[in-house]
């Protein structure tokens, strides 16, 4: 009728739409098109993001490797400070008793005491150390990590 256009029918977008299979071949064509570039740029921005929480990683396992030092040298002047006391102890014990603290059996037991003493403050600097290599290397490989991840998707866009 003449007055089609503006009944319900009409109205409709799905009324109106043309689909013949060259219509549907160009919208399918230009979806494809879309989402590509959509993927795309996620997997760019992915790759971005990756390297950021690669670097982030770094940057705290190097604070935490610092902190990880910081202990053990805590750790070892403690075992320094016990070891000194347990040294006088000895000596102050030997001499209550009677005995000259200076010579024989009392001064070898105080350097033996001195002796293993030292011998854990360095164990506890050298665990300090070890944990603290060990996250610096862990930093270092999140960031190569992170930096893999990011070239990969500047590669992806190639392909």
């Amino acid at each position: 009728m003449w007055n089609d256009r503006y009944n319900a029918a009409g109205m409709s977008l799905w009324a109106r739409a043309n689909f013949d299979p060259v219509s549907l071949t160009v919208m399918s064509m230009g979806a494809t098109a879309i989402g590509g570039a959509m993927s795309a740029a996620g997997t760019l921005a992915g790759g971005g993001a990756a390297k950021q929480a690669g670097e982030f990683t770094k940057n705290m396992d190097i604070q935490n490797a610092s902190q990880a030092l910081a202990s053990g040298q805590r750790k070892s002047l403690d075992t320094q400070d016990k070891t000194r006391m347990l040294e006088s102890t000895a000596t102050a014990r030997a001499g209550a008793s009677g005995v000259d603290a200076g010579v024989g059996s009392p001064a070898s037991t105080v350097g033996d005491i001195a002796h293993r003493g030292s011998y854990h403050a360095l164990m506890d600097m050298f665990n300090g150390q070890s944990e603290a290599v060990g996250l610096q290397n862990q930093g270092s490989m999140a960031s190569s990590y992170g930096t893999y991840n990011y070239r990969t998707a500047m590669m992806a866009r190639y392909t």
